[in-house]
């Protein structure tokens, strides 16, 4: 099945504003996004809230390779932050986290943004994030 931005960017916003869930696209771990994904990406989540889009990317893993790694995703994700702020004045972002954040933040950043998860498939999950599966047969249709 595939599903397009718009959909997904719908799902998203469903999930978040009324799902009170936290969104994560789970991908395998051999898939990655280039940053023109990001920014259409982000631009049909924005264009459906008033919220500045956030993404928190899951990065957990643990040794020297993990380090390495997310010197990489840290230096690709300032990348794709710049390139967000440079298309919007909103403030995007894509950051690296230990976490997801919550749908519901007790502070007033958290409550003006949508924050949206990214993980590869290996990564557990908090209670409050739902998983969209992209990349397998399993992504939820927009009624269930």
């Amino acid at each position: 099945m595939i599903m397009s931005l718009d959909l997904l960017a719908r799902e998203i916003v469903r999930l978040s504003v009324h799902g009170g869930t936290t969104p994560v696209l789970v991908t395998p771990s051999y898939l990655s996004f280039r940053p023109e994904f990001f920014r259409q990406f982000v631009s049909a989540v924005a264009s459906r809230t008033d919220r500045t889009v956030r993404i928190d990317w899951l990065r957990t893993g643990r040794g020297i390779s993990a380090v390495i790694g997310d010197r990489m995703a840290a230096r690709q994700a300032a990348k794709i932050t710049r390139m967000l702020r440079g298309d919007t004045p909103a403030s995007h972002s894509i950051e690296l986290s230990s976490s997801i954040g919550r749908p519901d933040g007790s502070s007033s950043r958290a409550r003006s943004e949508l924050v949206i998860g990214l993980c590869d498939n290996r990564q557990p999950l908090p209670p409050w994030a739902t998983a969209i599966s992209l990349g397998d047969n399993s992504i939820p249709s927009a009624d269930q």
